[in-house]
């Protein structure tokens, strides 16, 4: 049975989808032991304000249902799965829950597939020069430079926790690496230059003019990768809120502590790659064999099973 504010909130989704004639239906299956006292009477008790069908507590589909949609035995961890089936099952969604919850109705019918499709259409919207002022100074091991400069060349735009240890973390540590190497083919091509973002929370580090020596502090870079990858600046330098669904998705930066995300953008400046599981499956850039809208959904699907 679902949990109050899950509840409240599929209750109104519900409702605005009867008005709008959308074929969508609820059926509330009960999970928890049938043997705690007074279980079943305070069920009936919910149940009765609810607009929705549910299944008989006995019914024995609710026992195979529990295994399919892998639920336990007791229900105390899955008071709050929303699993939608397509019409004539056509297809299953175990992440009903989160998909509702972040996107509420514009996500109908709560499909991961759908939330790609509306993750997409924000994400495009991103261009280069809505990152920064022009004038925004960058700094880099050769001197400073303004954002502008770097209008009409491929950028990749990394997103760095201050707090996020380099040699602890061999997905942030590796990826670097290998961006490194590419950078350095590359560093008198112009095939593409890096923009590295440190989010810092712990210093008043503020101002777009910073010097080289406190950054490289900022970074803790170490022998193995000594010198500073492309440029550098704060996030206090962005002209976009971090919490915009632009970067996080919508959710608050402390719900990815140990994550880095990286911004890819042509010539044009237009976004070709965004992601916070980046890999190196493409020696051009942007490094990457598929699509925007394929790397997105598989970064739903990892947010959501975490």
């Amino acid at each position: 049975m679902p949990d109050q504010f899950l509840r409240n909130k599929l209750e109104c989704v519900y409702n605005m989808l009867a008005k709008l004639k959308k074929d969508f239906e609820v059926v509330l299956i009960f999970i928890r032991n049938l043997h705690v006292d007074g279980w079943e009477e305070s069920c009936w008790g919910t149940f009765d304000s609810m607009p929705w069908l549910a299944l008989p507590f006995r019914d024995e589909s609710c026992k195979k249902l529990k295994r399919i949609f892998k639920l336990s035995n007791d229900g105390r961890n899955d008071s709050n799965k929303l699993v939608i089936v397509g019409p004539n099952a056509e297809f299953v969604e175990p992440f009903g829950t989160s998909v509702l919850l972040n996107y509420n109705i514009s996500a109908y019918p709560f499909t991961r597939k759908k939330a790609t499709e509306l993750e997409t259409e924000v994400v495009k919207e991103l261009k280069l020069d809505m990152l920064m002022d022009p004038d925004t100074v960058l700094i880099g091991n050769y001197g400073e430079v303004s954002f502008s400069k770097l209008f009409g060349k491929r950028v990749m735009l990394v997103l760095e926790r201050f707090d996020v240890d380099f040699n602890e973390n061999n997905a942030y540590k590796g990826f670097l690496l290998m961006l490194r190497g590419s950078y350095l083919k590359t560093r008198y091509t112009d095939e593409f230059e890096v923009i590295r973002v440190i989010i810092d929370n712990t210093e008043s580090c503020g101002g777009k003019h910073l010097n080289l020596g406190h950054l490289e502090r900022l970074l803790s870079l170490d022998r193995n990768f000594a010198g500073i990858l492309g440029f550098v600046t704060l996030a206090s330098s962005l002209k976009l809120d971090l919490s915009s669904s632009h970067f996080w998705y919508g959710k608050s930066l402390s719900d990815f502590q140990s994550y880095f995300q990286i911004f890819a953008f042509e010539r044009n400046g237009r976004l070709v790659r965004k992601t916070m599981y980046p890999t190196f499956e493409n020696l051009e850039f942007p490094f990457y064999a598929g699509s925007l809208e394929e790397e997105t959904s598989a970064q739903l699907s990892r947010i959501l099973l975490n």
